[in-house]
């Protein structure tokens, strides 16, 4: 993880909500409540006055203060900047994921493999949930999912937001699509690993075979899907 980066190339998601709808009617409630207070000068109505002033003035940094938020998905790299600097996170390096909720709402804390924490505001944006998902699913295999957070890719696969990535982990938490599963073969005193992404691998006791993705057949009998002594006739 580095700090203090200048501004990456690329477009921003968009943000989740319209804060200028929410500053307007914050303004103007702040605004009406004022007048009337102004005009009717009940008693106390100086303090009152003062509170809405500073409630207005606090809201409105708060939405100045997410409005500069921005989020880049660029490759391994994860851009963010929350106020004024810009700060990259490398996707390999990615560890542990923990779903923790914020003022903002729903975010993630990531941890990279030399114990350094980020929290990154997931919520603020339209799409940021899956894109931070997909983006430590794609890059790691050695990251653990705390229980919310595998809820939260299950939720998201349902609704077909993270179509190219399982929504199965293991009994730590990783994600199987990216780790391969060993499980025992009946009948043999080896056992046999199955792979994940580029076909599958047997390990057996007699020695190492490459399953059917990665050795392409020779024969163009093999190849048509006939049998090896059989000739197919046509």
């Amino acid at each position: 993880m580095t700090a203090d980066q200048p501004a990456p190339r690329g477009t921003s998601l968009p943000l989740q909500w319209n804060w200028q709808l929410h500053l307007g009617l914050a303004s103007g409630a702040a605004g009406l409540l004022t007048v009337i207070m102004v005009v009717g000068r009940p008693v106390g109505w100086v303090s009152v006055v003062l509170v809405v002033v500073l409630a207005w003035g606090l809201f409105a940094v708060n939405v100045w203060i997410r409005r500069r938020a921005q989020m880049i998905r660029d490759g391994r790299l994860l851009w963010v900047r929350r106020l004024r600097h810009w700060r990259s996170y490398d996707g390999r390096r990615v560890r542990r994921v923990d779903e923790v909720t914020t003022w903002s709402g729903i975010c993630y804390r990531i941890t990279d493999d030399t114990g350094l924490r980020a929290l990154l505001p997931a919520a603020l944006f339209a799409g940021g949930h899956s894109t931070v998902l997909a983006w430590v699913l794609d890059l790691s295999g050695d990251a653990v999912f705390d229980k919310q957070a595998r809820r939260s890719v299950v939720h998201l696969h349902e609704r077909g937001l993270l179509d190219h990535h399982s929504a199965r982990f293991d009994a730590e938490g990783r994600a199987l699509t990216a780790r391969s599963t060993t499980v025992a073969e009946p009948g043999h005193t080896g056992s046999r690993t199955l792979g994940t992404s580029n076909g599958q691998t047997d390990a057996r006791a007699g020695g190492t075979e490459t399953g059917p993705s990665d050795v392409e057949p020779t024969s163009p009998r093999l190849r048509a899907g006939s049998r090896p002594h059989t000739t197919e006739q046509t």
